[in-house]
């Protein structure tokens, strides 16, 4: 609810002796009536003449210094002259002389809550409706000051009081809705009062910004969008409309209007908290770190003790991998505000990361129910971080949330949903149920985004074309000579998470998990890597380039650990980079997980990526990508020679861990350690799609997992082709 005072309050408010408002020349003295010079000065102030009402108030109180209505209406003029403290002394000064006027009372109360004295305005309220039940205004502002106390059941009695003597009170009606908007989230029944409220006075500015507002949450930003539109031509300064369009183009997921609609509601309030967090929204939906920082931190200088202020900042620390960093600002967050959800939703994800289940668990029960939005953050992730089995509570919840999706559910959150619900299904064994969800929702996620399977078949053939064997012997032995890097590499959801904790368990080496370091120095040299500029550049640099891309990787991999002499970098898309790595670090370890393709391309369909592999969301492209992966891999084993690669069949592993363990060690260069079988124990930090997987001893349920699915999965075969006759 906003904290503006309905349009209908009539506030009227020891007097000072300098003019409250700048004077003019006095009009010549006429013999009136104190009850007449009393009308002529209400007269002036209601019309914002307020000069005028001034010199008639003291020409009053020059002939009657003690007459209270007086020296209320001063304080009236005084509050509309921006002299708040003037303003209420001046009514506690008639109140003193007059305690009985309902009508002081009521003004000092709206007073006292639009200063945020809101034990104060109540106190002074009651004592309003206690001299005049009947005070229409005084029991709506009333209403106000306990709602902003988030007393909500009895901001609703005032407000229903008020409107028993007013059906058509478009303030109260207003107040109505956002009282159901806070108290429990029933967005619908606030946007029928926000209605009502316009039906009665179409230009009502609270009303329309509160329905576009909640015309948002109710996944319906399109009409949210024509609501604003409308208010901003009526009130182009509205701050709070700005906002709340710039979260309606949000939802829209279209970033560039949404930023500008912030951008605009900063330039008329430099310290607009709404503003500056919906900047970061847009810094964390649209990957723009720079903006995102300098946003949390000029939120954190305006506001420091709002828990969001902590928690935005947060979320946009954890989301760039500063994981230690984002804790302290989730702590602070619920030092501040114990209940603060997306804070709470952040500390299970870091505990999730850090290994400790239960405790992820626990923190993201410990949220649903508690915002409308859950299901995007913590019921989601309550759905991956525990098996669900029949009669768990979390069963009705979702099956409840899943009737949304036959109403106007925007994208981003149809998509969060249809995920969990198809992993709900999963862990049920209701197969047929469950992957209609994971399809639909693919298709949702789909739409996001441009991606082109003839640019990926270009790009992988120029990378055949250029690393050829010619050229890898043409361009060796210039590369850093290093042992470090243990490159851990295949297809996304493949085992790659799996095999590096098994390696990263050995007490001689630093697991660094997914690394960006090596994909961001190839698109340096070829910053175009599509389709034949990738090989044209590579085709074209010096021999001893390689060596100063080796040594610039491996500065950047030595500072996740300094005192290491082993450091795996497990990021899947590494395969595409294999000549590099041949070429740039000739002795670093090269492992390969391979995986049965319709297992691997599923596990990558059914799985809701934080960014990235644009190639699953779709089964026939999933087939096809996988296919130019497999035609790759084939390239690289015809071009190395023996020895510089190792390749690990994933269900071999699942089979016989121990076996293939000692394999993986044993081509590391390392001796054997018991603690690698023991994998699931180690604590490290881990970010991947299979955090939750590899906190356990291997198990054998994803194998095979794809004929759970086989009556969906023709177009995902279609796009494997010829790959699948490798596995027959």
């Amino acid at each position: 609810m906003t904290k503006k005072p309905a349009q209908d309050t009539n506030i009227k408010f020891s007097v000072p002796n300098q003019p409250i408002v700048p004077t003019m020349q006095a009009p010549q003295s006429q013999k009136i009536t104190i009850e007449q010079a009393m009308k002529i000065a209400e007269h002036h102030q209601q019309k914002g003449n307020l000069q005028q009402a001034e010199q008639v108030i003291r020409d009053i109180l020059q002939a009657a210094p003690n007459f209270a209505p007086a020296i209320h209406l001063l304080g009236v003029v005084a509050y509309n002259a921006g002299k708040e403290d003037i303003a209420i002394d001046l009514i506690k000064q008639a109140i003193s002389i007059n305690d009985k006027m309902p009508l002081f009372h009521a003004n000092i109360a709206e007073m006292y809550r639009r200063a945020d004295r809101f034990d104060e305005a109540v106190e002074a309220g009651e004592k309003a409706i206690n001299l005049d039940p009947e005070m229409l205004f005084a029991q709506s502002n009333l209403g106000i000051a306990y709602f902003d106390l988030k007393e909500y059941d009895k901001a609703e009695q005032h407000q229903k009081i008020a409107l028993a003597l007013n059906p058509n009170f478009a303030p109260s009606l207003n107040n109505m809705g956002s009282i159901l908007r806070n108290k429990n989230f029933d967005y619908k029944g606030a946007a029928e009062y926000f209605r009502k409220a316009l039906a009665v006075d179409p230009t009502h500015i609270d009303s329309q910004n509160n329905l576009g507002e909640v015309l948002t949450r109710l996944e319906d930003p399109d009409s949210a969008l024509i609501v604003l539109n409308k208010l901003l031509k009526q009130d182009p300064r509205n701050e709070s409309a700005w906002c709340n369009r710039g979260t309606a183009f949000l939802a829209l997921g279209n970033g560039e209007e949404a930023k500008n609609s912030y951008i605009q509601a900063i330039s008329i309030n430099n310290e607009s908290i709404a503003a500056y967090a919906g900047l970061i929204m847009v810094a964390l939906e649209f990957k723009q770190n720079e903006l995102g920082e300098e946003c949390a931190e000029k939120l954190l200088a305006i506001a420091p003790e709002e828990a969001d202020a902590h928690g935005l900042y947060a979320a946009l620390l954890f989301s760039q991998g500063k994981t230690d960093e984002a804790e302290i600002k989730f702590q602070d967050a619920l030092a501040i505000d114990p209940d603060h959800v997306g804070s709470k939703t952040g500390m299970g994800n870091i505990l999730m990361e850090r290994g400790d289940l239960k405790g992820a668990e626990e923190m993201f029960t410990s949220c649903v129910g508690k915002e409308e939005n859950a299901i995007s953050s913590a019921i989601y992730s309550l759905i991956q971080v525990k098996k669900i089995k029949e009669g768990m509570p979390e069963i009705e919840v979702m099956e409840k949330e899943a009737e949304k999706l036959n109403g106007k559910l925007i994208d981003s959150k149809a998509i969060s949903l249809g995920f969990a619900l198809g992993k709900m299904y999963d862990d049920l064994g209701q197969y047929d149920k469950g992957f209609p969800y994971y399809i639909d929702a693919c298709k949702l996620k789909r739409k996001s985004f441009d991606y082109s399977t003839k640019n990926k078949e270009e790009h992988t053939q120029a990378i055949k074309d250029t690393f050829t064997k010619e050229y890898l012997q043409k361009n060796a032995g210039h590369g850093n000579p290093t042992q470090t890097p243990i490159f851990v590499l295949g297809m996304p959801r493949s085992g790659t998470t799996l095999t590096e904790q098994i390696i990263a368990s050995h007490p001689n080496v630093f697991g660094a998990g997914e690394l960006k370091h090596l994909i961001n120095m190839a698109k340096e040299y070829a910053p175009d890597d599509e389709g034949e500029s990738f090989g044209k550049k590579f085709k074209s640099i010096a021999p001893e380039e390689f060596e100063k891309i080796g040594t610039s990787y491996l500065k950047n991999l030595m500072e996740h650990s300094p005192d290491s002499n082993y450091i795996t970098d497990k990021m899947p898309g590494n395969f595409h980079y294999i000549g590099i790595i041949k070429l740039a670090l000739p002795n670093a370890k090269i492992i390969h997980i391979k995986r049965h393709p319709l297992d691997n391309c599923i596990s990558c369909f059914t799985r809701l990526f934080a960014t990235g592999q644009a190639f699953s969301y779709d089964l026939e492209e999933a087939g096809h990508y996988y296919r130019i992966y497999d035609g790759l891999m084939d390239h690289w084993r015809n071009v190395l020679d023996e020895g510089d690669m190792h390749e690990v069949q994933y269900e071999a592993l699942v089979d016989n861990t121990e076996e293939e363990a000692r394999k993986l060690i044993d081509y590391c260069g390392l001796e054997w350690d018991e603690s690698c079988l023991e994998f699931y124990k180690n604590k490290r930090s881990i970010r991947t799609a299979s955090v939750t997987q590899v906190r356990q001893p291997i198990y054998k349920s994803s194998k095979q997992r794809w004929k759970n699915y086989d009556q969906f999965i023709d177009p995902l075969k279609r796009g494997l082709g010829d790959v699948l006759k490798k596995y027959e």
